[in-house]
């Protein structure tokens, strides 16, 4: 779990993801990545997920004690590694939804997920909010899966099969299930567009950033 979380941070940190306040969109119920930014120097960073998750907590302590430990900063910081209010909230519930938290909660330096976007029910809507919610000089960081997560290959389909579906009826098929919302790069792409620089949009057909 913490070899995982580092490999997210480092990401996040390439594409300069880990300064001052940062909301992180569907951590799946662990502060670790939360930890390791701000090891990196953010100074608070706010979790937040539609769903709740349930974790075994002697786990999760477990794994935040180990990452305090490596770390002056993180030490200093939480004395009491079982109590990491100051630093780290959690927003649980439709009101953390990414589409909805963001038209209240503003002053970002930096907004990130990792494999989320494509779970979201409107991630193009929650892009132009999280982009209205960052300061000045703010950063979007997004690793976007864009592969159908078995949903038809794992039956020997092509993965592009849910092309066939009505648009009506594949959200029936897919919210609340753990399933891709298929969200096509290009709808990706064009909204990056349209909101910032493209020299700041890197993105690609399997898998990719936005930043």
């Amino acid at each position: 779990d913490i070899a995982y979380s580092v490999n997210v941070v480092n990401n996040y940190a390439k594409y300069g993801a880990a300064t001052g306040r940062v909301a992180e969109i569907g951590p799946g119920g662990s502060a670790a990545t939360a930890l390791l930014l701000l090891d990196r120097g953010a100074e608070h960073v706010e979790l937040l997920d539609r769903f709740v998750y349930p974790h075994d907590q002697r786990m999760l302590d477990r794994t935040y004690a180990a990452i305090i430990q490596r770390s002056d900063r993180l030490r200093a910081m939480f004395p009491n590694p079982a109590d990491l209010s100051g630093h780290v909230s959690f927003q649980t519930g439709e009101s953390a939804a990414a589409e909805r938290y963001f038209t209240e909660h503003k002053g970002y330096d930096s907004v990130c997920s990792c494999a989320v976007l494509e779970h979201l029910f409107d991630p193009i809507t929650a892009l132009e909010r999280m982009t209205a919610a960052l300061k000045p000089g703010g950063k979007l960081v997004h690793y976007v899966d864009f592969r159908d997560h078995a949903m038809y290959t794992a039956g020997g389909l092509h993965e592009l099969t849910f092309l066939k579906v009505p648009r009506w009826l594949y959200p029936y098929m897919s919210r609340r299930r753990g399933r891709p919302n298929r969200v096509l790069i290009d709808q990706y792409r064009t909204v990056c567009e349209r909101l910032g620089d493209r020299k700041s949009t890197r993105l690609n057909s399997s898998h990719g950033y936005i930043s």
